[in-house]
């Protein structure tokens, strides 16, 4: 009986343990980002045709958001893969975390247009390079500090919900030791930024919870 007792107490304990910790959103490193985001512009001005802002430019007056990813709200950062031989020719684009709804198409239009020109190089070590672009529709609430680029779209006649709305619902199933539940929501916050590793181990947690 008195085993009993004590087992009850300690999954009491346990129980309030995890429902008392606290779990901060987590924010980018702004120094990080602005390293990396340096390196990028380096990278550009060397490799593309009127440096980094050109790249820029390209991007802001060329992509179109389409229309099936507003309405679905497809909005994150893509990690651009892009390889560009030294004698100045686009061989590859790879998108990574690929939003879907003809997002990476768009992207790689917009790649393969005209005024997409490349400066050859003398170093190979310049020929494959990463770009982090955000894509998001007006009025949502999303962390703009760890892309490159964002690239912002009309919204589809609704404000599509903030980082926050998923974040909060995250921590509910966290503290009710709902794992299943609570990767859902964490699911799409690591689509939105997948450079924020803390998203990917509180994900850890919830699959443990699983178990």
């Amino acid at each position: 009986m008195k085993r009993c007792f004590l087992c009850f107490v300690f999954a009491v304990i346990s129980i309030l343990s995890v429902n008392a910790q606290e779990y901060k959103f987590p924010e980018p490193i702004k120094a990080v980002a602005d390293s990396r985001n340096k390196t990028i512009e380096m990278i550009l001005d060397y490799r593309f045709k009127g440096g980094h802002w050109a790249f820029q430019k390209l991007f802001y007056k060329n992509f179109v958001y389409p229309e099936a990813a507003r309405n679905a709200c497809a909005i994150g950062i893509s990690i651009i893969n892009i390889t560009v031989n030294c004698s100045g020719q686009l061989e590859n684009v790879v998108v990574k975390n690929s939003l879907g709804y003809g997002v990476e198409l768009e992207i790689k239009k917009v790649l393969s247009l005209p005024e997409a020109e490349w400066n050859s190089c003398k170093d190979d070590k310049y020929t494959r390079f990463e770009i982090p672009i955000l894509f998001v529709t007006q009025g949502t609430q999303t962390n703009r500090v760890d892309p490159y680029i964002v690239v912002e779209g009309e919204n589809p006649g609704f404000v599509c919900k903030n980082d926050k709305y998923y974040w909060d619902r995250a921590v509910k199933y966290l503290k009710k030791k709902k794992g299943k539940k609570a990767i859902s929501y964490l699911d799409i916050l690591i689509k939105r930024n997948p450079m924020t590793t803390e998203f990917f181990e509180i994900k850890k947690q919830a699959i443990k919870m699983m178990k």
